[in-house]
């Protein structure tokens, strides 16, 4: 079985014109079937017209995220994600040439750390994300054993760290040929020696162009024109200070200061005795731009703001930083990167100075932004992405500190939250294992409990309302269920078609069920209409009912968070195992919560908890459990029962899990008011949250 990756014009010239040459790189003649995963548009109209003359069948692989399973009845996908993609990791750090990088000893740590992050820290569903190229992998094996075919050779194509990619593929049974050995590489420099011409030629143009526009458009002088982009955007790379240290944290689209029962980014400050002015909150994202609802809301109580991109506020009197421009290739980089002499044009080389550069750049950036704003404590939950060990850095050589916090239930060493910071706040010691393996360095993992359980009873009344409203029209028992986002090619995650499956079952219960309510409560809301496609419709007709109620609100991610639901039902329902945070906090409220698990993820700890009793595998045996339980209320037999684990996953179980961060934070800051340096900021209230809470709360993981 032969399989292409990309499919495009020079690949199809040379699967006509090139027949007899791939044959003999692969050593035999081709005459089976070939497939492809994608192509371009000219190359599919080609291939349809000329190749069946030359009786080369080919066509598109068909897959699907949800079917793909190993032998042991494990997600695929999942288990890459999960697990393999740090076997790989691994591997790769012990590339020769990535070896004598980061062993340099002008390296120095955060940028190994760096460096070791990027090697897989992209979006899995981009087109040069290691993920995908393991995931493809088995595809292409699990393709060769539903046909019966013993050899697969995949075209794929060229990028960095193909020998350990190449080991990956031959252990499941693939062997790769690497696009870019079909052609000549002096052929290949030419053309890149001529696309870089080009592309300066443009970009010359193009600087000329927009001088010439900006001086016709204008009756004044280019400097007119400057000041008067300037007054429009607001004070670009404004230089405004602060007159103590605060504390940045981003925005990423709730602000709910005033209604701290929902989702929001500042959860912490509400009970942790922080003024609005210790807090400077960034607005960088365009689609939850800054708009007058949270200027007036900042401004209520005394918060400061300030815009890291222009198009991420609507509001002219919003600071904008803009970084100066630096040329990050002149500066004599404390941290520069030598090279190996060998292999000097191998992509593996290309792709080390390539983040080199990325580093640097973003290292001046920051270390800019941190010293015009006073920042001296960085507050953040993201540490999937590699930017917060540059940031980490940064703060470590101004004299600040970094801190993350644990957003998502985590039971696997899941390669992408690896973590580089000062301060880590997590829900229990199980994290500690986990930060371990992946190799995390963290000199204070901090054990605070489940963050989120402050709700619990902010949520009570709304969810008595929500509750009340449903039993009105009719409802007698009533179950929420909590689902994760899709995405529409179902090859890469689950698809909108799963999601309607789950939807349709539940919807369809409605209408059969006279007795039924149903909440749900979509991880993100705002285009779950859309997603639903025809299911829309019987949606609409169940919401008539008024026993079916869609919580929506929030942006990026739904401002209602999945406890509101579960206190307003008799049963909740997780419908992905593998992502079981919703889960966790509907458990942790107190309300019996079952989980579904229809990707295939059998090797979760939470299988422990009862298979038929809390897991299930598909709608019709949970559906029937749950009328055995309205029926003859038998949960004395573990019904939707997680308090075997709940000790485990929340040692506190009190409600104050964010009140011990907010107050961790504020013994931090006061730290840095009083002049103290960053150790000592760090060791007192180290000793302070362990005299209150124990010695056992806080750990020091890799260090």
């Amino acid at each position: 079985m032969y399989i292409i990756e990309d499919l495009k014009i020079c690949v199809w010239a040379f699967l006509i014109f090139g027949r007899i040459l791939l044959g003999k790189l692969i050593g035999e003649r081709i005459t089976n079937s070939l497939y492809y995963i994608d192509s371009s548009t000219p190359a599919e109209l080609i291939q349809g017209v000329y190749l069946k003359k030359l009786k080369l069948n080919i066509e598109k692989l068909d897959f699907d995220f949800f079917t793909l399973r190993d032998d042991k009845g494990v997600s695929i996908g999942l288990r890459i994600e999960l697990m393999d993609k740090l076997q790989l990791r691994n591997s790769i750090k012990k590339n020769i040439q990535f070896r004598t990088v980061v062993e340099r000893e002008n390296t120095n740590s955060y940028k190994r750390y760096f460096l070791e992050k990027q090697i897989i820290n992209n979006d899995q569903f981009t087109a040069d994300s290691l993920y995908r190229v393991q995931y493809l992998l088995q595809v292409a094996s699990w393709k060769a054993s539903s046909i019966g075919c013993g050899k697969v050779v995949f075209l794929m194509k060229n990028r960095p760290w193909k020998e350990e990619i190449s080991n990956y593929a031959a252990r499941h049974g693939v062997r790769i040929i690497w696009q870019g050995s079909l052609l000549d590489s002096r052929v290949n420099m030419m053309f890149k020696l001529l696309y870089r011409i080009i592309l300066r030629i443009f970009k010359r143009l193009k600087s000329i162009l927009n001088i010439r526009r900006i001086i016709l458009s204008k009756k004044h002088s280019v400097n007119t024109f400057i000041a008067d982009k300037k007054e429009f955007l607001g004070d670009l790379g404004s230089t405004c200070k602060p007159d103590h240290p605060c504390i940045a944290v981003p925005y990423y689209g709730n602000l709910n200061l005033d209604r701290p029962e929902l989702n929001s980014d500042l959860f912490f400050w509400h009970r942790s005795g922080l003024s609005g002015n210790d807090i400077l909150v960034m607005f960088e994202i365009p689609q939850v731009p800054f708009d007058t609802g949270e200027d007036l809301e900042l401004r209520r109580h005394g918060i400061n703001a300030v815009a890291l991109n222009p198009k991420s506020t609507v509001v002219e009197t919003l600071p904008i930083f803009c970084q100066a421009h630096h040329n990050t290739d002149r500066l004599k980089s404390r941290n520069r990167i030598s090279l190996p002499t060998h292999r000097i044009n191998s992509v593996e080389q290309v792709w080390i100075e390539k983040q080199r550069k990325v580093f640097d750049k973003r290292y001046a950036y920051w270390k800019e932004f941190f010293n015009n704003y006073n920042v001296k404590l960085y507050f953040n939950w993201n540490k999937y992405s590699a930017e917060h060990i540059i940031i980490a850095d940064v703060l470590r050589h101004l004299g600040g500190i970094s801190a993350v916090y644990q957003k998502s239930f985590q039971e696997f060493p899941w390669y992408d939250t690896t973590t580089v910071s000062d301060l880590s706040f997590n829900f229990s010691h199980h994290n500690v294992k986990i930060e371990r393996v992946l190799g995390s360095i963290i000199p204070y993992h901090v054990v605070v409990g489940f963050i989120p359980d402050y709700r619990f009873p902010l949520l009570k009344k709304q969810a008595k309302e929500i509750r009340k409203r449903l039993l009105k029209n009719g409802a007698t028992y009533i179950l929420s269920y909590f689902d994760e986002n899709s995405k529409e090619d179902g090859r890469w995650w689950q698809s909108h078609d799963l999601m309607r499956v789950n939807y349709e079952f539940l919807l369809q219960k409605v209408f059969s069920e006279p007795r039924l309510g149903v909440i749900f409560k979509p991880k993100k809301s705002s285009n779950l209409r859309e997603r639903l496609g025809p299911t829309l419709r019987l949606l609409e007709e169940a919401e008539k009912t008024g026993r079916c109620l869609v919580l929506e609100g929030g942006t990026l991610k739904n401002q209602y968070p999945p406890a509101i639901a579960s206190l307003a039902s008799d049963v909740a329902i997780h419908g992905h195992l593998h992502a079981g945070t919703a889960g966790l906090e509907s458990a942790l409220a107190g309300i019996p919560t079952l989980l579904l698990d229809r990707e295939g993820w059998p090797i979760s700890k939470l299988y422990d908890l009862g298979k038929g009793k809390v897991v299930f595998n598909d709608w019709e045996s949970l559906w029937d459990r749950c009328m055995d339980y309205w029926d003859f209320n038998s949960r004395s037999d573990g019904f939707g029962d997680w308090s075997p684990l709940l000790d485990e996953l929340d040692p506190f179980r009190d409600g104050r899990a964010a009140e011990r961060i907010g107050t961790y934070l504020k013994w931090l800051i006061d730290g840095f008011k009083a002049g103290l340096s960053r150790e000592t900021v760090l060791s007192d209230a180290a000793q302070r949250y362990t005299k209150v809470w124990g010695s056992d709360k806080i750990t020091s993981v890799n260090c």
